[in-house]
């Protein structure tokens, strides 16, 4: 009986976020970002009726109208793309709903967190240059969830030669990205594939989650995904990105101390693991060292101006912060932070609180919250779930973490992306293949252990 009220109250506290999510989903989007487009378009009318009344000649007049027509059609496409990202957002809402109600699949508070997360990230992006990628990302990033999710669901055990072939990928991508990664801002963590940039790093975290999951009760598939964990690790402070070796390096902690029964020879081999990591940092990535010695001076006076000028964005973002104060800049405001690099990205957590407040804010990490909490809510699933779960409960909350953390100088400035609120392809479709892996993690068939081996092989050593 108390098992049955603690899953009925459990339920209900899922449905009331649920609707508590929606309900400010849609004022969300009628009183904030609806009357900025119309009044954006109304602006645009105006303008358009004063130069053609205005004095002036003709070449002037034309002149001014081609930039007045640039700018409605930039207005335009915005318009058109932030609208349709609200209907596909709503539409995943409405398709998940249904087919929780089919399928007894109870992520509800999941599924709304997801969909609000991605409308703050497109009312967020909509304030800037808010073009058609983002939605493209966006449908990919769902489809590629949705992929996952039917490859994971009936799957908690993979064969040998998948398992082996994820692993394969990982070594192969990473060292192509360290022999021909594109550097940008001191890491080279980008190659060209017919002229699309890739960020290996983001898909890495999705496979390493899958080979951490599917290693339980297996001494060869454990000792595999040690060793691409470690390499993992120390391939990305080589490529100068810290900021995703840190959390491959906070999986990997955790499932090797999950997976190992003995658990010392689990710390032996963390501690091995950190002490080179942090080594390689001091000898081989000069600016990830740098970012952690001027960690903190961002608002001191006293600071040297050479570090002053090395943390100007975060100096500038928190200035901002404190000048729009609980109720943020506002709308009207946004040209404030338009200014300063990464804003739409590696600042974005830090960049809606400056443009809506603390509110906004506040709905955002309780979205992450309701995603991250998921693994203790169903800590009864299969192990191999359950390991996916707590492996994405891990990646978001260290990645949400240094992300704020880092945008207000609390903690390094790493470059790392807020997960569905920051601009980047690779990034947003590699979140979609995890959120398509917890979804299946949490199916009913899964739960109630129809599925009884962890893996098809027998448990070695």
């Amino acid at each position: 009986m108390t098992v049955s009220i603690k899953n009925n109250l459990q339920l209900g506290l899922q449905f009331f976020c649920a609707a508590l999510f929606i309900v400010f989903f849609a004022v969300y989007v009628v009183t904030s970002t609806v009357p900025v487009i119309e009044n954006e378009l109304a602006v645009t009318a105006e303008t358009e009726q004063n130069i053609l009344w205005g004095e002036g000649s003709q070449e002037e007049i034309e002149e001014q109208l081609n930039k007045l027509n640039v700018r409605r059609t930039i207005l335009q496409e915005k318009t058109t793309v932030y609208m349709l990202s609200v209907g596909v957002i709503l539409a995943l809402l409405l398709a998940g709903t249904v087919f929780m109600f089919l399928t007894k699949l109870r992520i509800t508070s999941f599924l709304t967190a997801l969909c609000f997360l991605l409308l703050i990230g497109s009312s967020y992006q909509y304030q800037f240059l808010m073009s058609s990628s983002w939605l493209i990302h966006m449908c990919m990033a769902i489809g590629a969830g949705l992929i996952v999710f039917l490859a994971v669901r009936n799957h908690p055990a993979i064969p040998f030669w998948c398992y082996y072939s994820l692993a394969f990928v990982i070594w192969a991508g990473l060292l192509i990205n360290l022999l021909f990664g594109k550097a940008a801002n001191n890491a080279a963590l980008w190659i060209s594939v017919g002229g699309i940039s890739v960020q290996i790093g983001e898909a890495v975290k999705f496979l390493l989650i899958l080979l951490g999951a599917y290693s339980y009760l297996n001494t060869s598939r454990s000792a595999v995904f040690c060793t691409t964990s470690i390499f993992s690790c120390v391939t990305l402070v080589l490529l100068h990105d810290i900021g995703n070796a840190a959390i491959i390096f906070g999986i990997f902690a955790f499932v090797t101390y999950y997976i190992f029964d003995n658990k010392l020879f689990s710390v032996s081999v963390i501690a091995l693991a950190a002490v080179t990591l942090i080594l390689l940092i001091c000898f081989f990535s000069d600016e990830a060292r740098s970012r952690f010695l001027n960690c903190g001076y961002a608002m001191r006076r006293d600071t040297a101006p050479e570090i002053i000028d090395a943390l100007r964005q975060q100096t500038s973002l928190l200035k901002e912060l404190l000048y729009g104060g609980f109720r943020g800049l506002g709308i009207e405001n946004v040209s404030r932070i338009s200014g300063i690099y990464s804003y739409d990205s590696d600042m974005a957590i830090a960049g809606v609180q400056a443009v809506f407040g603390v509110p906004a804010l506040a709905a955002v990490i309780l979205s992450y919250y309701l995603i991250v909490v998921q693994a203790r809510w169903n800590s009864s699933v299969h192990p191999c779930s359950y390991l996916i779960l707590v492996q994405t409960a891990m990646l978001i909350t260290v990645q949400v973490l240094l992300n704020y953390g880092g945008s207000i100088d609390f903690l390094p400035f790493t470059g790392v992306v807020a997960p569905f609120i920051s601009r980047g392809g690779s990034a947003m479709i590699s979140f979609g293949c995890i959120m398509g892996a917890c979804a299946a993690a949490l199916c009913p068939a899964v739960r109630s252990g129809k599925h009884a081996a962890a893996n098809p092989e027998e448990k070695e050593g």
